[in-house]
């Protein structure tokens, strides 16, 4: 009948994903979800700096999105430039190699 969102979090891994270091202990956690939850229609990565967006991808058929990856292609469509403000710096270097993988720097 309409949308059902199921939210969920891994039970193991760092409890927030601040940079490459975190995202290597972050990503089994995830997989583990998302095989975890195999009728879903769609999966969201809710980490802004797309912590294990190939790496979901690779093991489920479903669409897989990234907030970060959709507010970027997002920003570019409404606007010719765009800032994105973080407030850890060792966030920069991942959310920087997003946006020139997207396409968007």
């Amino acid at each position: 009948a309409g949308t059902r969102i199921i939210a969920v979090n891994p039970k193991d891994g760092p409890p927030s994903v601040e940079g490459y270091f975190d995202e290597v202990f972050a990503i089994p956690g995830m997989i583990g979800e998302v095989q975890r939850h195999p009728a879903a229609s769609a999966c969201v990565i809710a980490c802004f700096d797309d912590t294990g967006l190939d790496a979901v991808r690779c093991v489920s058929e479903m669409p897989v999105v990234g907030i970060g990856e959709a507010a970027f292609h997002m920003a570019s469509l409404i606007a010719g430039k765009f800032s994105v403000v973080t407030t850890l710096s060792r966030s920069v270097p991942a959310i920087e190699h997003n946006l020139v993988r997207y396409g968007l720097a």
